[in-house]
């Protein structure tokens, strides 16, 4: 069984997924990576093997972005940008419901 962690990368270079072989797009910020080697893996693989982690990732990311638009205006928000926090953060609530059982 392949063991999976959330490591932080500077997004310097690309790279072929380390379970699939498809291209990884450089990135800076969180990325999940096989933990024996470091090796980054695609969204689509890392939701099919370790949806907690891609979903704590993609929140991440999208709570990156939100802080960044509400440091130029912190009294408004788009609506797109609040909707996609809330799709991601209801995504990473279900990735950690027991199989069988919603939230």
């Amino acid at each position: 069984m392949t063991t999976f962690i959330m490591r932080m990368s500077d997004g310097a270079a690309g790279a072929a997924c380390a379970v699939c072989g498809h291209a990884v797009p450089p990135r800076a910020g969180p990325q999940l990576c096989v933990a024996e080697t470091l090796a980054a893996v695609c969204g689509g693989c890392g939701r099919k093997h370790a949806p907690a982690l891609t979903a704590l990732i993609d929140l991440a990311r999208v709570a990156e972005r939100v802080g960044h638009a509400s440091r130029r205006n912190p009294l408004r928000l788009p609506v797109a940008m609040l909707l996609e926090m809330t799709r991601i953060s209801e995504d990473f609530c279900t990735s950690l419901a027991p199989e069988g059982r919603a939230v």
